[in-house]
C-alpha cells in the first residue's frame, strides 16, 4: 500500500491510502460498465425491475465486491 503523507493525522492519511488503492479502481470499473454512454439504460431494459427499486441489488453488489476485495486484500498481504 503506498504511504502517503499529506496531512499531520493517520486518519485522513489512511483513509487517502485506502481511496487510492480500493475504492478508485471500483469507481472507475463502475463507470465504465454502467455509465459509459448510457449504458444503464441498456441494463434496465434487460433487467427490469417491477417497482423500480433499484438500489437495493446494487447495493448488495457492491457491498459483496468490497468484501470480496477485503478478503483478497487479507490473502495477499
Amino acid at each position: 500500500m503506498p504511504d502517503i503523507n499529506i496531512f499531520p493525522g493517520d486518519m485522513i492519511d489512511g483513509f487517502l491510502s485506502f481511496a487510492s488503492v480500493f475504492a478508485t479502481p471500483f469507481f472507475i470499473i463502475n463507470y465504465f460498465l454502467i455509465f459509459h454512454k448510457d449504458r444503464y439504460k441498456k441494463i434496465v431494459k434487460k433487467f427490469h425491475i417491477e417497482n423500480g427499486n433499484y438500489a437495493m441489488p446494487y447495493s448488495m453488489i457492491i457491498v459483496l465486491g468490497a468484501f470480496i476485495s477485503a478478503i483478497v486484500y487479507g490473502i495477499l498481504i
